[in-house]
């Protein structure tokens, strides 16, 4: 049985927030209902209440993208997408480096190496 580490802090409705379990999963309630149930309709419901919880988990939004797919609702996903990456970078924010020196570099078309870059 799970034992909520010491210190765990909990939202209004008694769920816990912020990281749980030997991996230090961000979860909560909504979410992990959301992940196991196989109805889109109930999966995006839960999704949404588990950011209502907790705005600063990007899986979230990514699994209410994916729902709002299976519901062949492609432009409804886009937004939700692009705040899962807006919510990942803020919360990484050492991740980004690469793709800024990246971008930065005249003629860099991703992580492919061109002739000139490579070892001989």
């Amino acid at each position: 049985t799970y034992q909520p580490p010491l210190g765990a802090k909990y939202n209004a409705r008694g769920e816990i927030l912020g990281p749980v379990g030997p991996r230090q999963m961000q979860t909560n309630q909504n979410f992990e209902k959301g992940r196991h149930t196989t109805d889109p309709v109930h999966a995006k419901q839960h999704f949404r209440r588990a950011i209502e919880t907790d705005p600063t988990m990007h899986q979230a939004y990514l699994n209410l993208a994916q729902a709002l797919v299976h519901q062949h609702r492609y432009a409804a996903a886009v937004p939700y997408l692009e705040q899962a990456n807006r919510v990942w970078r803020l919360n990484n924010p050492g991740h980004n480096r690469l793709a800024h020196q990246d971008r930065a570099r005249p003629g860099r078309r991703g992580p492919c190496r061109t002739r000139s870059s490579r070892p001989r």
